[in-house]
């Protein structure tokens, strides 16, 4: 429930009035809470209707098999376009989760050993099969320059993918097997585009699926034992491992998700064969067709708008919002498998999208306030799936659209704003070093160090006196 008026507006509680028309207008507002039973909302109230049921099924881990919660603060704070939405879209609106899976990118436990550049492999010389992948015969080269060949399959016969992959898989009707890197995403600030360029990635992720026995004489076996002698062995993340240097084995994403944001929203294509960092979520659609129309809808405004209401300010006190796996998994989003005739319509959106970079919401929607924001100012492609996903799927009207994109605005606005107040709020309440220090001294009242030996030798029959050898230079300093 959301009051739109103050309580005293609803329920009159002045000096003049009635004790028994104060008590109507409590059972009538009970009476209305109590009777409500679908989404209602007048000029001084809002009520939303969620079941425990709903609650439940939103904040259960399946994986975890226990309840680990919501923010259902969002049912709360949400201005009404959000609850009229949710109204909307209750037939076409699922958790993510019922169409993805969503998971952390390497937890490495040591970036600094397993995330190498370009000349860093080549000055270790670095055996190709930790850095690079064999292609499946079908799969598209990411960066042609950047792959190697194979004659025949050769290398890849005593490699260590010859377990895990098969030949007639790996070999191309040119009698080569193609090896692409290990491309890494370690920062979000990589990937200007909704589409990401593996050329413009400076790591690779180094990927080691053998005992050191089996790497007796190769060069990774003598970077291993340098990274031995630097302890990163004896991390916790990287002690827990049967073997603290493999990382293990991960399927390709078809998508990614950014686990800390600011005021730049955008969600990734993966066509790359690319991995990531865990500062960057993976996602596996249950359906991989449909993966150009998750995307486009995670890059929408409506999405923008949903993830602004249900995440949490990162450190607390406004600034970025930092987004956890589980919550990532509880949004809600456009059930593309119920709705063919959009298909090529978004698709062909994003691919537009995926052209250019994306930048803040304040530049995507063009204003930098809720007074300035119009339709016309929206960049043309973002307006273009804006129509479709609000306006087309979900019937909500120009006006209800655009109080979507100042709500966005506002909240992202408030959000800056608020991590900058208690920024200088911080620095106004700094501490004064220097000001301590005399107050401690002032407190303690210290003395002027005492001299040795005399200040210590209050009773001069406790001392001695020896006879120093001739020719020796002795001296005593006031520092003992």
């Amino acid at each position: 429930m959301q009051l739109k008026k103050r309580l005293e507006d609803i329920i009159p509680t002045t000096p003049t009035t009635k004790e028994n028309k104060r008590w109507k207008a409590v059972d009538e507002l009970a009476k209305l809470i109590e009777n409500t039973n679908e989404y209602y909302e007048n000029e001084r109230i809002g009520i939303f209707i969620k079941t425990q049921k709903e609650l439940w099924e939103e904040g259960y881990d399946e994986k975890a098999r226990k309840y680990i919660g919501s923010k259902w603060g969002k049912y709360v704070r949400a201005p009404d376009i959000f609850f009229r939405i949710l109204e909307k879209g209750k037939r076409i609106l699922v958790p993510l989760k019922e169409v993805a899976e969503v998971t952390r990118g390497f937890t490495t436990g040591a970036n600094e050993f397993f995330y190498l550049t370009k000349e860093e492999i080549q000055k270790w010389g670095i055996e190709r099969e930790f850095w690079m992948h064999p292609l499946k015969g079908d799969e598209e080269e990411p960066v042609p320059e950047h792959v190697l060949k194979d004659k025949g399959g050769e290398y890849f016969k005593v490699s260590q993918y010859a377990k895990r992959m098969r030949l007639e898989d790996a070999l191309r009707d040119d009698g080569y097997v193609y090896w692409a890197p290990n491309y890494l995403i370690k920062s979000p600030r990589e990937c200007r585009s909704i589409l990401i360029d593996p050329k413009s990635l400076k790591y690779r992720v180094l990927l080691i699926h053998k005992d050191k026995s089996e790497l007796k004489g190769t060069n990774v076996l003598k970077y291993i034992d340098w990274g031995e002698s630097q302890g990163f062995h004896q991390g916790p993340t990287c002690a827990s491992r049967q073997r603290w240097f493999d990382l293990g084995e991960r399927e390709f994403s078809e998508g990614f998700w950014m686990m800390t944001i600011r005021d730049r929203f955008v969600s990734w294509l993966n066509i790359g064969s690319i991995y990531a960092d865990a500062r960057l979520y993976d996602i596996y659609t249950k359906e991989q067709s449909l993966i150009r129309q998750l995307i486009a809808y995670l890059n929408s405004t409506l999405n923008i708008f949903v993830v602004e209401l249900s995440s949490r300010n990162y450190g607390g006190g406004g600034g970025p919002i930092d987004v956890k796996v589980y919550e990532v998994m509880q949004l809600p989003i456009l059930n593309f498998s119920g709705l063919p005739a959009y298909h090529s319509k978004v698709a062909d959106i994003l691919e537009k999208m995926s052209k250019r970079d994306i930048g803040s919401v304040f530049e995507e929607i063009g204003a930098d306030s809720t007074k300035n924001v119009s339709l016309d100012k929206v960049k043309p492609d973002r307006r273009e799936l804006d129509k479709i996903v609000m306006g087309e799927i979900l019937g909500l009207s120009e006006e209800e659209q655009l109080e979507v994109y100042r709500a966005v605005i506002d909240l992202v606005k408030s959000r800056i704003e608020k991590a900058k107040s208690v920024k200088r709020n911080e620095r106004k309440k700094g501490i004064n070093l220097e000001k301590l220090a005399e107050d401690i001294i002032k407190e303690i009242k210290i003395k002027h160090l005492p001299n040795f030996p005399d200040d210590y030798l209050n009773d001069l029959e406790i001392a001695e006196t020896r006879k120093v050898p001739s020719g020796r230079k002795v001296t005593m300093e006031n520092t003992l």
